[in-house]
């Protein structure tokens, strides 16, 4: 897949998990596939072991496409999937994403 497909993939996956939501706010999205993770929208930063900021990508709230199944955090997420992270860190999912568009 090529870099510009790869971009448009991810603008897609974007865009159909916030309206997966059913319009609930969404301050992070996470597309997770087999070549990593692609982070869109505002990502908290908390204080690291080292004493440095690191981002914290799990936190509740955040969106989770997955495009591939695929574990994540110790949590397994399923392709074609949108998840919403609950306050405990589970994930609960949302709606089924068209990756293919």
């Amino acid at each position: 897949m090529s870099v510009r497909s790869r971009t448009a993939a991810t603008a897609v996956a974007t865009l159909l998990a916030i309206v997966a939501c059913g319009g609930e706010k969404a301050d992070t999205v996470l597309i997770v596939g087999g070549e990593g993770i692609a982070v869109r929208g505002d990502v908290e930063m908390v204080q690291g072991e080292d004493g440095g900021m690191i981002p914290w990508l799990w936190a509740p709230g955040t969106i989770v496409v997955f495009r591939a199944d695929l574990e994540l955090a110790g949590r397994s997420g399923r392709a074609g999937r949108a998840y919403r992270i609950q306050e405990d860190g589970s994930l609960a999912e949302i709606e089924q994403v068209d990756l293919g568009r």
